[in-house]
């Protein structure tokens, strides 16, 4: 019974530190930036990499899951953050921007 209530308190602890650090949209597309710009490419790459970055990530949909977030793009997650921090879920997501 004891620890039944102890499981449960730790469990309503870590969904509500979940909910509030869930990462913003904001904070996706800062994330989004400086992962992209880290990607090496020639000169003329560099040049038009701002554009190609605004034009991908005006086509992203965020959505807020209360406990944790998520960016989709034509229907396909792309992102998924929890606890304030962002994760790829496709692995050609900073390729996309540089084509």
């Amino acid at each position: 019974m004891i620890k039944s209530l102890i499981i449960l308190v730790l469990v309503v602890l870590l969904a509500g530190g979940a909910a509030l650090t869930c990462p913003s949209e904001a904070s996706f597309k800062t994330w989004y930036t400086q992962r992209s710009q880290a990607e090496g490419g020639n000169m003329v790459e560099k040049l038009f990499q701002q554009s190609r970055i605004d034009s991908y990530l005006k086509g992203c949909t965020y959505k807020n899951r209360v406990v944790f977030s998520q960016v989709t793009k034509d229907g396909k997650s792309v992102a998924t953050g929890v606890f304030d921090h962002w994760f790829p879920s496709d692995s050609t997501m900073f390729k996309a921007s540089s084509k």
